[in-house]
């Protein structure tokens, strides 16, 4: 009894023993088929998933076509995070005039001849309020002046001031009081235009003058010539400069010299004189004697042809009004 016992016993052993090694055998295979291709066939040769706790290669090891896409990706992001390349102007042929950018003076100047300026005529002191380096305003006007942006002229009735206007405002001014002259006052305005961009000061010679009005004239003889009154050749220079005086392109400063001066000029310098009074009296009517700026520009006056802005510029630039910077706005008011 106890050898069959322990007979069975061994047998049970054994088989269970051999159970064990063909489990093990079965393992194996099923993990040498994940290895290769993260699946392993089980039994009737149906596809199984890989046993747990068994991690495949393919898992774990990028392909090589996976391997370039990573690395695609990863120099786009570097590409994002790399600062820009520098600015390069690929083609630099292009020609670039300094003369076509306006100074602040010109700038300012263009400014003021604006839409409530029917005249085109900027006193010189009125670009002091609105550039505020004077010395800069002086020595610009001059550089423009002799590269015929501008004309500048004295005015006698007002001491100590200059007027300045655009050179193409000018000559269109120019052209504007020619219309319904006579033949021979027509004929010396129009050879006056032709010399203009050689007479750059704010005053000239008799003599030279009339020798370069003459000079141009022969130039265009066939265009200024009249039967009727001879041409500017046969002239005398007191005519010519009569001519001139007459069409207010000229000012007698003493015997010998004559200042250049702006057409119907004296109506000008009668409206600033009248928009001054005025413009006083407007202040010292309100309360306490000030006003805001927004406020006096809103006001019409009744005794000048100009805008408001036009004499409020005027007398900054003279200093006959105080601006103050307050809460509410700029603040106008008489100085003390």
């Amino acid at each position: 009894m106890s050898t069959v016992a322990a007979t069975g016993t061994v047998a049970a052993g054994s088989a269970t023993a051999a159970d064990r090694k063909r489990k093990r055998k079965r393992e194996a295979a099923v993990y040498a088929g994940n290895a290769g291709a993260g699946f392993g066939f089980g039994r009737g040769g149906r596809i199984s998933a890989p046993a747990a706790g068994v991690v495949s290669r393919a898992t774990t090891e990028p392909s090589s076509s996976s391997g370039a896409h990573l690395s695609s990706a990863l120099g786009e992001l570097n590409d994002l995070n790399s600062p820009p390349p520098p600015f390069v102007v690929e083609n630099d042929d292009f020609d670039f005039d300094e003369d076509e950018v306006p100074c602040d003076t010109l700038a300012a100047i263009q400014w003021l001849v604006g839409d409530y300026n029917p005249k085109k005529v900027v006193l010189q002191h009125q670009i002091y309020s609105l550039v505020k380096d004077r010395t800069q305003v002086d020595r610009e006007v001059s550089r423009l002046r002799l590269r015929n942006k501008i004309r500048v002229f004295e005015i006698p009735a007002a001491q100590g001031c200059q007027a300045v206007m655009l050179h193409s405002d000018y000559l269109d001014t120019v052209h504007g009081i020619l219309i319904g002259e006579g033949k021979a006052a027509g004929q010396v305005g129009r050879a006056f235009l032709e010399c203009t961009s050689d007479l750059k000061s704010v005053d000239v010679d008799r003599r030279q003058l009339v020798r370069l009005i003459q000079s141009k004239a022969k130039g265009v003889r066939s265009a200024l010539e009249d039967t009727h009154t001879g041409s500017i050749s046969s002239m005398s220079d007191d005519r010519i400069l009569t001519h001139l005086v007459n069409l207010g392109l000229v000012l007698r400063k003493s015997v010998e010299e004559f200042y250049f001066a702006i057409p119907d000029v004296g109506a000008l310098l009668i409206d600033i004189r009248n928009a001054r009074k005025e413009i006083r009296r407007i202040v010292n009517r309100c309360m306490y004697k000030e006003i805001l700026l927004k406020e006096l520009e809103k006001k019409k006056l009744k005794k000048s042809r100009m805008g408001i802005q036009f004499h409020i510029r005027d007398m900054h630039g003279i200093n006959l009004l105080e601006f103050i910077d307050t809460n509410l706005g700029i603040l106008v008011r008489l100085p003390k």
